[in-house]
Formats: structure tokens, C-alpha cells, sequence
């Protein structure tokens, strides 16, 4: 497995989802809030892989020991942030030994459950025009929000896409998408999804052909998501996201030291650290700690 490839898609989802298109600066004061989160996170998405290739490069010339760091960081990481980039206990199964400090000094038990340290942040229902790109910049998608009418109670309803036209004319051809929360409205346009389903119908993926527009499923996936996600995911802040991530750093670090350190069936020895490998996890941990 490619750990560095897999930590660094880890933050995509997070941090980047599908790249917007930037309108210009004058267009900028009439982008959508959402639209604004994703480009301050594009920004700050490449100032993390910046600054951690170049932290990561400087001091290590061996591929095991550079590929080793990103295991352990995508090993870490994936199990608290969400898709959202929230910090919270995320993916627990039993079998990571997840740990949380969970007891007090005044009570004898209590109460724990994931969410508690965080501020629940409701999600906006408001879908509005967006120009998405793919990672290789080789296809535009604008959502045509146009002739929607949007919720007045805030209520999540289910959205519709409908192919309105492919234009191949500028140096990157754009798709435009009809979103929708009628079914029947433009019933001569073809679907984008088919019915009740997350896959592509044949009408969709046959334009697309025909238009000679070679992107991978998976990359629209993405960027459909990345759209959706303006209604259909939840946002949390943590209360204080530095102190919850250092915290359980330190216990997944300790729990990799101690993990095998148990009485050997034969000589009753403890396992033994040599400086190499103290210097390799606080190398490990100054980097994620961004020291």
C-alpha cells in the first residue's frame, strides 16, 4: 500500500473534496459560503502537503523511513477526522484500541460518548451555481441552480441532476447540470444518476462519450459529492481540536510502543528500544504536532 498516496487522498476528502473553479476577483464577493470554505480549505490544503513533504524530505533520505512516516500518520489520522475535516473519534472499531479519558476526579464513573466535545454546526440546504473542476483541471461541471426553489423550512430534501448541455468550444469543455427537486421537471433532459441509485445512468455516461470527455466515474463521484455536501453532511467544531488530537496521539503512540511489550514465551525478556527507533516516533511526532 502507497501510505503517502493514502494519507494524502485522506486529507482531499477532508480538506479539499473537488476543486472550484475561481471566477475571477471581482465574481469572488458573490461566491456562495460554501463556495468561499472550499477555497480557503484548497489554500490551506496546500500549505499542509507543502510544509510536510518539505519537513518529511529534509530529514530523511531512506524510502522505508519516509514511506513509515506516512503510515503511521494516515494510521493515526484516519481514525479522527471525518469527511468534513472535523477532529472527533471517527472510525473506532475494536480492533484499533482507541483509547478515551473518559473518568474524572470528583466522579467515580462517567458518561462518554463521541460527539460530546463538539459544537453541532447545522447543515446549509441552500444549493446554489458552482463550477467544480476534476484534479487534472480537464473538464469544468456548473451546477445550474437557476429555476430551483429553495426549502423554507430548512428541510433536507432530495435533490435531482438533469444533463442540460456539454460545451466543448472553450480550451476545457463544460458540463451544466440542471439541479432540481422535481423529478419531472425537464423531462427532456436525461438524468444524471439513475433512478434511485448513486450510479450514472447510460444516457449520462454515453454524452459523455460522444463528447470524447475521458474522466474517470470515480472523479465525477467526487465532484458530485463535493457538491452534495452542502446539505447532506453535518458540520461539528471541536471545542478545543489541538488538545483532543495531541492527546490521542500521545496514547496511539503509546499503545505502538507497549503494544508487544508483554513477558516472551521463551527467556522472559521485554522488548528493548534502541535511539533509532525513540528518534524515528519523536520524529514522527514533531511532525504531526507541526513543532
Amino acid at each position: 500500500m502507497n501510505y503517502k498516496q493514502a494519507f494524502y487522498s485522506k486529507l482531499e476528502d477532508c480538506y479539499l473534496g473537488a476543486k472550484i473553479k475561481e471566477q475571477g476577483i471581482k465574481d469572488k464577493a458573490k461566491l456562495s459560503g460554501f463556495s468561499n470554505l472550499l477555497l480557503i480549505k484548497e489554500k490551506y490544503f496546500k500549505k499542509i502537503q507543502e510544509f510536510l513533504e518539505s519537513k518529511i524530505n529534509s530529514k530523511n533520505s531512506d524510502e522505508w523511513i519516509i514511506n513509515d512516516i506516512y503510515n503511521k500518520l494516515f494510521s493515526f489520522f484516519e481514525s479522527y477526522l471525518n469527511n468534513t475535516g472535523t477532529p472527533f473519534f471517527n472510525d473506532t472499531p475494536i480492533y484499533k484500541n482507541i483509547h478515551a479519558r473518559v473518568y474524572t476526579n470528583t466522579k467515580d464513573t462517567s458518561l462518554f460518548y463521541k460527539t460530546q466535545n463538539l459544537y453541532y454546526v447545522k447543515s446549509d440546504t441552500i444549493y446554489t451555481d458552482l463550477t467544480l473542476q476534476d484534479t487534472n483541471e480537464q473538464v469544468n461541471i456548473f451546477f445550474d441552480t437557476s429555476t430551483l426553489i429553495q426549502n423554507s423550512d430548512n428541510t433536507k430534501n432530495k435533490i435531482f441532476f438533469k444533463l442540460d448541455c456539454i460545451d466543448i468550444t472553450q480550451s476545457i469543455p463544460t458540463i451544466t447540470i440542471k439541479v432540481t427537486r422535481d423529478k419531472h421537471l425537464f423531462n427532456d433532459l436525461n438524468n444524471v444518476f439513475k433512478q434511485n441509485s448513486h450510479e450514472f445512468s447510460d444516457d449520462f455516461l454515453k454524452a459523455l462519450k460522444e463528447y470524447k470527455i475521458h474522466i474517470k466515474e470515480e472523479e465525477f463521484k467526487k465532484i458530485f459529492n463535493t457538491y452534495k455536501k452542502q446539505s447532506d453532511i453535518d458540520f461539528f467544531i471541536h471545542k478545543n481540536a489541538r488538545a483532543f488530537l495531541r492527546e490521542q496521539f500521545d496514547l496511539y503512540m503509546f499503545a505502538y510502543l507497549y503494544k508487544d511489550n508483554v513477558l516472551q514465551e521463551k527467556g522472559n525478556s521485554l522488548q528493548e528500544w534502541d535511539l533509532h527507533t525513540i528518534y524515528h516516533l519523536q520524529n514522527i511526532k514533531s511532525i504531526a504536532f507541526r513543532k
